[in-house]
């Protein structure tokens, strides 16, 4: 069939949309496991938030195109068309969900063991002693920096953490509490009254002084340190260890987050035990430029999920028994359809996997990247 891509390009193109939906390079907890973490974006723009698109069916995610089409840059989203009925209505695609990237430096070890007839997996280095994997000198190797997916249900549960719990330490003496005087105007210094802090306020001084309605701004808070006085500031994500613990699955998923140690973040010793790791250095991940974070192709996106492109050429497998006569025909998605109950729901989004994947290869303390 002309213009048609074969089989073996649908195959990889779920692969290479599980690739880009995070793969070995993203941060990951199972039921029952915790890690100790830094946010190493913070202050370099990040949560980046896009959208994508889950497909029940082959477990991959599908970045969205549609913002980009708007803008003249891609053919349209395929998955989006899929999901408004366009090409046949189908439970295992729905919306696509905004989520929130953010970089990870997750300092856990693991090693690579040969496992019959599993071949290499990856076991986790417990780091001192007890571990047989180091007792045999076998090589190990470290996580290093991943991309955190969050949707929306979790971002605001991090958020809520840095600012009821992580908020109330002092950055500056660590074991003072930290109490808010009053908020304030950001532009004239007038005091407000902001129902929730979180949310742009009405400020009226700012409004006489350029005539105009509404003048909304995003309240100042303004703090004091019990033990150092108004030199206090609030510790943030930026400036310390975060321990994160996951349990439950699906939609039965519940995180955790407690304080760490408090203190800037020091790469190098972690740079010289694993130099190959590091060799451009700890950097955050550059969301807006990084091929995972952009979407498939039209073509590509049809193919992966078996049906025409609507934006032009075919896409979809032709089996034995299709003829050209149906070319020209509408096609929906085959299988099964399955409940809703059957997508995923994680608060984070993540991909089902029964298997663990292999992993890949001071001023600015106060920045928020909720600010």
């Amino acid at each position: 069939m002309a213009g048609s891509l074969q089989w073996d390009e649908v195959e990889k193109s779920v692969k290479e949309s599980k690739r880009r939906s995070g793969g070995a390079n993203r941060f990951y907890l199972s039921d029952g496991e915790s890690a100790e973490i830094r946010l190493i974006g913070v202050g370099h723009g990040e949560p980046h938030i896009y959208k994508r698109h889950y497909d029940a069916k082959t477990g991959a995610y599908l970045v969205c195109a549609e913002d980009k089409a708007k803008e003249g840059e891609h053919e349209g989203c395929v998955a989006c068309a899929v999901a408004k009925g366009l090409r046949g209505k189908t439970a295992r695609l729905k919306s696509p969900q905004r989520v929130y990237g953010l970089s990870v430096f997750d300092p856990r070890k693991y090693h690579y063991v040969e496992k019959k007839p599993k071949g290499e997996q990856y076991q986790t280095c417990t780091d001192d002693e007890s571990c047989r994997y180091c007792n045999r000198d076998m090589e190990r190797k470290i996580n290093g920096v991943r991309h955190w997916t969050l949707a929306d249900n979790l971002i605001m549960q991090l958020r809520m953490f840095e600012h009821d719990t992580l908020g109330k330490k002092c950055a500056k003496c660590d074991n003072g509490k930290i109490k808010v005087l009053r908020y304030q105007c950001p532009v004239c210094e007038e005091e407000l009254e902001p129902d929730d802090p979180t949310e742009d306020v009405r400020c009226i001084s700012c409004e006489k002084e350029l005539k105009k309605k509404p003048v909304l701004r995003r309240a100042k808070e303004i703090v004091s340190c019990r033990n150092c006085g108004p030199k206090g500031r609030r510790v943030t994500l930026a400036n310390a260890w975060i321990e994160v613990s996951r349990s439950g699955q699906r939609a039965q998923t519940t995180w955790n987050f407690n304080v760490g140690d408090v203190e800037p973040f020091n790469p190098d010793p972690f740079i010289k035990e694993f130099p190959d790791a590091f060799k451009g250095g700890v950097e955050p991940i550059d969301f807006a430029n990084h091929p995972d974070f952009e979407p498939l192709s039209a073509a590509q996106m049809a193919a992966l999920l078996d049906v025409d492109n609507p934006f032009g050429g075919k896409s979809r497998k032709k089996s034995d028994d299709d003829d050209d006569e149906d070319d020209d025909e509408d096609i929906k998605p085959r299988g099964k359809k399955k409940r809703a109950a059957d997508d995923d729901d994680d608060d984070d989004d993540d991909p089902p996997a029964k298997k663990k994947k292999k992993p890949a290869d001071d001023d600015d303390d106060d920045d928020n990247i909720f600010d």
